[in-house]
């Protein structure tokens, strides 16, 4: 297919979602609700394949273009777990902000045994399971929620997914940071991106809470 019919479906897809999107909460709002509570988990799952896919595509040509030896990506990244090791070793590990923390917990349970987006409010406890009484859709974003989801489902259910998250986020930012300086000024510099990135106290603050403040940037 030429980059010109790409093009024009590209544009016919975004002109059917502008007026899908602009029409249909003016028109049937409740419709729109019942379409999002029961499309969101795979529709992002549709998401983070696709773009698990291209990155993995992306980084497999630049390695071919980039002076980085496999010993060179094993050493940035066991030093990058390592330093995440350390950071949550040394710091507490948290909720931080209660009310918006909980919450994507509840969202990230929902959608990790009934695939929906809804924040789980309330519940009752008896016979042995907790009974949902209460729920409503959250306006936080839902690919933090998401993620927590799918370490839900390696680990089970825990208070804890959120940590593991946040965990393998700032590991894949001193990952990246030590790849790139060192590619930029060698390895002096990669050190010391590091170190300028870890010494600012919202860092390892964000990456021990369970929001998705580290995740977001």
């Amino acid at each position: 297919m030429s980059k010109l019919m790409n093009h024009r479906l590209l544009l016919i897809i975004t002109a059917i979602a502008v007026v899908f999107f602009w029409t249909i909460p003016l028109t049937l709002p409740a419709y729109l609700e019942n379409f999002y509570t029961k499309s969101s988990y795979y529709f992002l799952t549709a998401m983070v394949a696709w773009w698990l896919l291209t990155a993995f595509d992306f980084f497999k040509d630049l390695r071919g273009k980039l002076a980085l030896e496999k010993k060179h990506l094993a050493i940035f990244a066991c030093s990058s777990l390592l330093i995440s090791g350390g950071i949550f070793y040394t710091n507490e590990i948290e909720l931080k902000i209660n009310s918006d923390e909980a919450n994507l917990l509840a969202v990230s349970r929902a959608m990790a045994v009934e695939k929906t987006p809804f924040n789980l409010t309330m519940g009752k406890n008896y016979y042995f399971n907790f009974n949902i009484t209460n729920r409503e859709l959250d306006k936080r974003p839902l690919l933090f929620p998401y993620i927590t989801s799918l370490v839900h489902g390696v680990i089970g259910i825990s208070e804890n997914s959120p940590f593991v998250v946040n965990f393998l986020v700032l590991t894949v930012w001193i990952f990246v940071l030590l790849c790139g300086w060192y590619l930029l000024a060698g390895k002096t510099f990669a050190v010391l991106g590091v170190l300028f990135f870890l010494a600012n106290p919202i860092i390892p603050t964000f990456a021990t809470s369970g929001g998705f403040d580290l995740f977001s940037s």
